[in-house]
């Protein structure tokens, strides 16, 4: 009677098992989609080339001609989220001269594979890269950056901060968020500051979201945006420019 108990019970155990691995499996390959408008950014016009390959490569029409001629960008995409959603910042961004990838990531789950900006950054040795991410695919990026600090100029973190203390490293680093973002409360970020190095530098989006660091669906637990997609796009790319000449300001000043 007691063996066939214990039988019962691992039985069960099985069977919980096994239904949470499938329902993780089901989740994972349900991801939040792109909105069609991100499909738009996905197509190569006379100032952007968009290249798809294992990532998403954006790379200025006149790249190494213009003021950010050695500055590239790895994204990172966020948690659960298709790595296309990002299309549009990464063409925005390459259309302002910036080279910009979109990397795609397993079960797009950019924690799964944190070294992934190796793939980029083996194949254009020669470029300055800044690593970047959305909500969880800026812990990634930390994760990348806090191991290969030779390999990068900074970090750009989107709605995000890192899991482990970067506060005493030599990278540059901005981080953007949301005046509305639900998911990543303006307390908990002021809370992470202490990981981050003293001389990073914060934007807030007055009237931005979580969700909309990407174009996809409204993502549960976030709060309504008061600004568009667009308008919040707009903001972002601006920041990330300004940072970057920031950075190259201040490069040719230590020259």
């Amino acid at each position: 009677m007691k063996f066939r108990g214990f039988q019962i019970a691992i039985y069960t155990s099985l069977a919980v098992i096994i239904s949470i691995v499938l329902g993780f499996t089901f989740w994972a390959y349900s991801p939040m989609k792109p909105t069609p408008d991100a499909e738009e950014y996905l197509k190569s016009s006379r100032n952007v080339e968009v290249i798809h390959q294992k990532h998403v490569y954006f790379i200025p029409q006149n790249f190494g001609k213009n003021k950010f001629a050695d500055i590239g960008i790895i994204f990172y995409p966020g948690g659960h989220v298709e790595s296309l959603a990002y299309a549009p910042l990464g063409y925005k961004l390459a259309e302002n001269g910036v080279f910009s990838v979109i990397l795609s990531v397993p079960l797009n789950f950019a924690i799964f594979d944190t070294n992934a900006a190796f793939d980029v950054i083996s194949k254009y040795p020669n470029i300055k890269w800044f690593v970047a991410g959305h909500s969880l695919g800026g812990v990634a990026a930390c994760e990348f950056a806090q191991g290969n600090q030779e390999s990068i100029a900074g970090v750009i973190l989107l709605a995000s901060y890192p899991s482990k203390d970067l506060s005493n490293s030599r990278l540059n680093v901005l981080s953007i968020y949301g005046s509305e973002d639900g998911i990543l409360p303006l307390k908990k970020l002021e809370e992470k500051k202490k990981l981050l190095p003293e001389n990073t530098k914060y934007v807030e989006i007055f009237g931005g979201n979580h969700s909309q660091f990407g174009y996809y669906d409204f993502q549960n637990g976030d709060n309504p945006a008061r600004i568009s997609p667009d308008q919040q796009l707009s903001l972002i790319v601006k920041s990330i420019l300004e940072f970057l000449e920031e950075q190259i300001q201040q490069e040719q000043t230590n020259n």
